[in-house]
C-alpha cells in the first residue's frame, strides 16, 4: 500500500533568517559561559553534621547569601 505524502515547502522569511542568524551568533557566547561555582566560602572542615557536610556547608545550603556574591 502506497501513501502519497504531500511535501510542504515554506518560503524563507526575514524572521526565519534573523532567528537563524541570532542563534548562530549566540552559540559561541553561550559555549564560553563558565560554570557556576556553588559552594560555601573556604573554611576549615569541621565535624560531619549531616551526610558529608559540616555545619558551615549545611548552613550555606539553606542561605542564598553564600552564593549571591560568588563570581561566575
Amino acid at each position: 500500500m502506497h501513501h502519497k505524502v504531500d511535501s510542504v515547502i515554506r518560503p524563507i522569511t526575514r524572521r526565519s533568517v534573523l532567528g537563524t542568524t541570532v542563534a548562530i551568533a549566540a552559540s559561541p557566547a553561550l559555549a564560553q559561559t563558565p560554570q557556576c561555582v556553588v559552594e560555601p566560602p573556604p573554611h576549615a572542615k569541621g565535624p560531619r553534621v549531616w551526610m558529608d557536610m559540616d555545619q558551615v556547608e549545611l548552613d550555606a545550603a539553606y542561605d542564598q547569601a553564600y552564593y549571591a556574591l560568588q563570581p561566575f
